[in-house]
């Protein structure tokens, strides 16, 4: 199960902490996002742009 929030506000500078797992964290504006995501993270971001507060995916 994933669960998935928006925030209206953020401060603080984001941080690889696991470097031997993840190559870079970078923010992507919503309308511009990378096209190699990972389907369920994209489907849930086109939800959350898309005003849809509960969705399935792959059940």
């Amino acid at each position: 199960m994933g669960v998935f929030l928006k925030t209206d506000y953020w401060s603080g500078t984001i941080e690889n902490l696991k470097p031997d797992k993840c190559d870079e964290l970078t923010w992507f504006d919503l309308d511009n996002l990378p096209s190699n995501m990972v389907p369920e993270i994209s489907s849930a971001l086109e939800n959350i742009k898309n005003g849809i507060f509960y969705s399935e995916f792959g059940w």
